[in-house]
Order: C-alpha cells, then structure tokens, then sequence
C-alpha cells in the first residue's frame, strides 16, 4: 500500500518502472474519499553487460573504449551496460587504478585477461588483438546474449547516500552457486591533460568499487522465490559524484554472466 496526502483528483499518469522488466504507463483515477487499486503486468527482459580492461598507459585502450560506447550507443542503452576496469598494467601510476587499487586487483586476477584492452561480454572473453576483429566479436555477442530466455530478475532500490538494497528474484529456475556482485561505476571523467602516454583524457563508465567487496555475495534460492540483499559502498572512492550501481548475478566458474542490472544515483 502507498498513502499519499494532497493529490488532485482527476487522472495522472503513472510510470512503473523495475530493474529487469519493461517499463510500462497507464492512468491512475483519483476519486474524493476513495482508495485507488493499480494492477500492472510487466514483461521481464534479458540485459548484457560489456565489461573491458583500459589503462591511460594502453596502446589502443582509447579505441575499444570508443567502439564499446559506440555499439551500445546503437541499441537499447537501458538493456545494455559497460564496465572499464583499470588494472596496474601497463602502467601501476594510473589514477583510477590507485583510487582503489586494492578492488581493481582482485577483479583483474579473477579474470586473469591475456592483455590490456581486453573485453569480456557477460564474462565470456573476446580474445582478438585487432579492433576490427574486437568489433565483429563484440557486435555478435551483443546480438546474441540479448536474445536469451531471462531467468532471473534483478532490481536495485536505491537507499541512504551511499547504500541501498537489491532484490533477486528466481523467476523460472533455481539460482544455486551463483554470486551476487554490486559495482559502483563513475559515469564520466573528464581531465584537462593526458593521465598517461596514450592521450586519453576522457573516460566512461569507470569502475570505483564494489559492495561489499569483488568477490560478491553467493545466493541460493528456490524457484519462485526472491530475496532483498542490503549493500554499503565507500563513498571515499569517488566523492560527490554521479555514479551508475551495477548489479549482475555471475557463475563464478564459467564466469558466464545470467542477468544484470543498473541505477544511477548521486552520492
């Protein structure tokens, strides 16, 4: 039940909106003195997640950033998401690796990439060298992982300046040995000089930290069932910034990726 004091009668338009399902509009009636009932079926929809490994010392680091952008740029941004780690190599004196190298060292040695740039598509790697071979793999990954029956659905609801909750939801099959992992990300930062030899002084989407910590939080549940998972970030990562919360369920062996989500908030 929602009570809300001081409304005008007549109709208002009203938007449901919840992590993994459509958003949807209808009309809401306001009548003197009376209760208003709202029913409201959503479709649940399947989200990618692109996640990438720069560094400001990267030969060729600013050219996958701009094609990863670019490609989600071209499809539905509210299903498709982007993570750029920055790991000690080449460079350990990069910025954003030492705002939290600690967090960025685990991840990097979770995936255990061959090389920097290196991209991964809901956790499964794009092993290719050269852009145009990068951009065939990523586009027919994309394409691909969208198209996947959801099984699961995932909702951040936002909390105190810097925590707040997710809700997992086992819509058609059991979640057993699957993680639960919650990323800060930094949506844009822009420099007025280059943070390394590559020139680069414009980055997107840039990891901060995680909730609460890489390794994510296991989750078991039933069919049917769900679940409300509180989260507390750092706010000393990125203070007074406008961050985007990520939050994905992972198989921590295939690191294969099932279902993710976003918010953006401002701490």
């Amino acid at each position: 039940p929602l009570n809300l004091n001081g409304i005008d009668i007549g109709e208002h338009p009203i938007s449901f909106y919840g992590g993994n399902y459509t958003a949807a509009d209808t009309i809401l009636l306001i009548k003197k003195s009376q209760k208003a009932t709202l029913h409201k079926t959503l479709s649940l929809k399947q989200s990618v997640i692109v996640e990438h490994f720069s560094n400001t010392s990267c030969i060729g680091c600013p050219e996958v950033s701009s094609l990863i952008l670019k490609s989600i740029e071209d499809r539905d941004n509210s299903q498709f998401f982007d993570i750029e780690y920055h790991p000690s190599v080449p460079s350990p004196e990069d910025i954003m690796y030492k705002v939290n190298s600690a967090h960025n060292d685990i991840i990097f040695s979770f995936y255990n990439p061959e090389y920097v740039p290196f991209v991964y598509v809901d956790g499964i790697a794009i092993s290719k060298i050269e852009l145009n071979e990068i951009k065939t793999d990523l586009i027919k990954f994309l394409d691909e992982r969208i198209k996947r029956e959801p099984e699961y659905a995932l909702s951040i609801q936002k909390g105190f300046s810097d925590s707040g909750e997710v809700y997992v939801h086992a819509v058609k099959k059991d979640i057993s040995g699957l993680y639960l992992k919650v990323h800060s990300i930094q949506s844009e930062i822009k420099y007025d000089n280059p943070q390394g030899s590559n020139g680069e002084k414009e980055f997107f989407n840039i990891y901060s930290g995680s909730a609460p910590d890489p390794d994510g939080i296991k989750i078991t549940l039933s069919q049917g069932e769900s679940k409300k998972i509180p989260v507390y970030f750092n706010s000393r990562f990125y203070p007074n910034k406008t961050l985007y919360m990520i939050a994905y369920l992972q198989d921590k062996t295939t690191k294969e990726i099932k279902q993710s989500t976003k918010l953006l908030w401002k701490l």
